[in-house]
């Protein structure tokens, strides 16, 4: 069966399941701490003014984003996770391929984000452009970059 992408609502089973996908891939699966990642992730509660986006296999969720407001008409995306059996399916550029879709059927106008420095060059090829350094924190390098929908 195919891949659906779809959105999710706050609190809901989906974002439950997201939130604990986010925690195995994004903290443990990169052995950040959870002091470290409290610092850049921050908490979870703001979800709930996000755009939650998923991919599903059937029932099972293998990959989620978030986009959250960020000034007047631009987006942050924020916490792209795959889960570790389905990456390097092409999932993860999907999901952030289908975020751009929703953003501008939205009206939004440009989308940013700080990705870590081992992901500069997949996002580059979504079209994203460095814009420079946000943070070095001792167990991650975070690049801010922005894309023109």
């Amino acid at each position: 069966m195919a891949i659906e992408y779809r959105q999710y609502h706050y609190a809901s089973q989906e974002h439950k399941k997201a939130r604990i996908l986010r925690y195995c891939i994004l903290r443990l699966g990169n052995g950040i701490s959870d002091e470290c990642v409290q610092d850049v992730y921050g908490d979870d509660s703001p979800e709930k003014d996000h755009i939650l986006l998923g991919a599903f296999d059937e029932d099972l969720l293998v990959g989620t984003v978030n986009l959250a407001p960020c000034g007047k008409n631009g987006l942050l995306l924020n916490a792209l996770a795959i889960h570790d059996s389905r990456q390097g399916e092409g999932i993860g550029a999907k999901l952030v391929n289908y975020a751009h879709k929703i953003a501008k059927e939205q009206g939004y106008c440009t989308i940013r984000l700080m990705g870590r420095s081992n992901v500069v060059e997949f996002y580059k090829k979504l079209g994203y452009t460095p814009t420079g350094v946000v943070k070095n924190y001792p167990q991650v390098t975070l690049i801010e970059m922005t894309l023109d929908l």
